[in-house]
């Protein structure tokens, strides 16, 4: 007795259509390239927050300035006043002395 050889079929080949019409296709990127994308778009995104809270501490320190300033603008006209006052005392103290000695 032989033995008996089945012949199988193969299924037919798949066919691919070479038109424009699928556009889904996505280019594969290697993986080290892709960390190293992502690396660096994390890289700016820290560079641009860095850059946010700098620009921040600068508004906060020209506002520490401007206030200060205005202190001393502050302080510096209450002083002229205080001289003023004590200006026209003195000159109230020696007029009235002016007085008393034209007096006798």
């Amino acid at each position: 007795m032989e033995p008996h050889r089945r012949r199988h079929t193969r299924s037919p080949s798949p066919t691919y259509k070479i038109d424009d019409e699928d556009d889904n296709y996505e280019l594969y990127i290697p993986v080290a390239q892709r960390r190293q994308e992502k690396l660096a778009k994390l890289s700016s995104l820290g560079f641009n927050s860095t850059k946010k809270v700098a620009k921040r501490l600068q508004e906060e320190q020209e506002e520490r300035e401007d206030f200060q300033q205005e202190e001393e603008v502050k302080k510096e006209k209450t002083r002229r006043e205080r001289m003023l006052l004590l200006e026209a005392q003195d000159v109230q103290k020696r007029k009235a002395f002016e007085g008393v000695v034209d007096l006798f």
